[in-house]
């Protein structure tokens, strides 16, 4: 009997306008999106830059490759699933994983309930081959509740939280997270923390051997607000809190 193979961390490629295009004039500037300047790929809004990624010209060519067919298409992704033996999968976002780093709520909310409803409407007909996992904004927390009754409203069963609560925000021990917890376990969502997620820069270290500390830092950070949850008590108040992370050594609940 063959075993049910399940992607547990792949993602998907977003419209590059997505957000320059999707967003209302008036927060335009917040809009995140990728560029080329020389030989760095730019990750950023008009006035910040989130992430700047060197790019040598044998992977640049890789990069958004059009034959890459599986990261922008979904005839292209089954086949893909079918190659690699893949029954089923929970897809994260590109570029929707740097809205952790806006500053400004409206532009978050905006932001989120964008790449939601496109989620929708590139996964939505294959129920049974992807989970659908939904992004949450978390700057103003009536964003996350009503984003929450949104996401349960269109069948989403998984949401994001940031792995690390942005800076000014409280940790998950916080209670004023209770509300946030209780409604998704209402609404039968499970919560998801992708690495990386929330930080500034996932870059702590320059110095020597920085790259096996960075790499070990960023595995932590799903595994450290797993721990202030539990010791927060989120899992005794909530009825059947679920949740789960990727790319750390985290396993979590799922329905």
């Amino acid at each position: 009997m063959k075993s049910f193979v399940f992607s547990a961390d792949s993602h998907i490629m977003e419209p590059a306008d997505i957000f320059l295009e999707g967003l209302p004039a008036s927060l335009k500037d917040h809009a995140i999106y990728s560029r080329k300047e020389g030989e760095f790929l730019i990750t950023g809004t008009k006035d910040k830059v989130i992430h700047r990624l060197r790019v040598g010209q044998h992977r640049e060519k890789d990069l958004g490759d059009v034959q890459r067919k599986g990261i922008r298409e979904i005839p292209g992704r089954l086949e893909d699933m079918e190659l690699e033996g893949v029954d089923a999968e929970i897809c994260f976002p590109s570029l929707g994983l740097w809205l952790y780093c806006l500053d400004d709520p409206e532009a978050e909310a905006a932001s989120a309930r964008l790449y939601n409803d496109w989620n929708d409407r590139f996964l939505g007909t294959y129920p049974d081959r992807f989970v659908r996992c939904g992004m949450l904004p978390v700057l103003d927390f009536s964003n996350t509740l009503a984003e929450i009754d949104y996401l349960a409203s269109k069948g989403f069963t998984a949401a994001m939280l940031p792995a690390t609560t942005p800076a000014g925000l409280p940790k998950y021990n916080d209670e004023v997270w209770d509300p946030i917890f209780a409604r998704a376990a209402t609404k039968g969502l499970v919560f998801v923390l992708h690495t990386g997620t929330g930080l500034a820069t996932v870059v702590v270290e320059r110095g020597p051997g920085a790259a096996i500390i960075n790499y070990t830092n960023q595995a932590m950070d799903a595994q450290i607000s797993a721990m202030y949850l539990v010791s927060g008590g989120c899992l005794n108040a909530i009825a059947e809190p679920k949740s789960r992370s990727s790319k750390a050594a985290l396993l979590g609940w799922w329905r």
